[in-house]
């Protein structure tokens, strides 16, 4: 599957209407603000970042650990340029825009990373190279294994991350509890946020480029 070399806008609107998409889903309306230009970014950083790690083009010969790599640094640029935005817009000074940036890298990045770099993979072994078997389903079942996956291994470690001493004292396995209680909400906001993801963002970009070889 060749990578998609569109124009700025299209990928823009692509992860724009996307991170709208993902919040609704999620059932965080008035996080949609923040979500459009912060789509936006990331869906453009990770297309172009792709095309540049690709050697010849083509999508499938860009490596799982390389497409991370692409997410993982889209998803950092856009979140850094979202909290700086928001500082400097605040008329904070500098070094209290910067404030939280640590924490706010590590609750977005790790999650839209892993969620970016599975959607591709899940398409690509549910269709191959065929590009015109993408359909809505398909990106539907991409995306809701992708936000099963993120939060089956980023909720549990963060829980016990903030609970280690209390799983290193006398009756540990009750430590344990809230960490399998977190589960369903976290699935709850996660799957369908992914799942309306990949189906506004891979659907859109599927459709421009589609649009683009005719």
């Amino acid at each position: 599957a060749m990578l998609p070399k569109l124009p700025l806008w299209q990928t823009a609107l692509a992860g724009g209407l996307a991170g709208i998409s993902t919040q609704l889903a999620a059932g965080n309306a008035a996080a949609c603000t923040r979500a459009l230009p912060a789509g936006a970014l990331c869906c453009t950083g990770y297309v172009n970042l792709l095309n540049f790690a690709s050697e010849d083009g083509d999508l499938d010969s860009v490596p799982v650990a390389k497409r991370l790599a692409c997410a993982g640094m889209a998803a950092s640029a856009a979140t850094a340029t979202m909290h700086l935005a928001s500082g400097l817009l605040a008329c904070s000074p500098l070094r209290v825009a910067f404030a939280g940036f640590g924490a706010a890298l590590g609750r977005t990045v790790p999650s839209m990373a892993i969620e970016m770099c599975t959607i591709d993979v899940v398409k690509t072994a549910l269709v191959g190279d065929d590009e015109s078997s993408v359909t809505p389903g398909v990106l539907l079942c991409a995306g809701g294994a992708a936000g099963l996956l993120s939060q089956s291994l980023l909720q549990p470690l963060g829980l016990l991350a903030s609970r280690v001493r209390d799983i290193r004292a006398p009756g540990r396995a009750r430590a344990l509890v809230p960490v399998l209680k977190s589960m369903g909400p976290a699935f709850r906001r996660s799957i369908p946020g992914a799942a309306a993801n990949s189906l506004v963002r891979v659907g859109l970009v599927t459709h421009f480029l589609h649009v683009q070889t005719q």
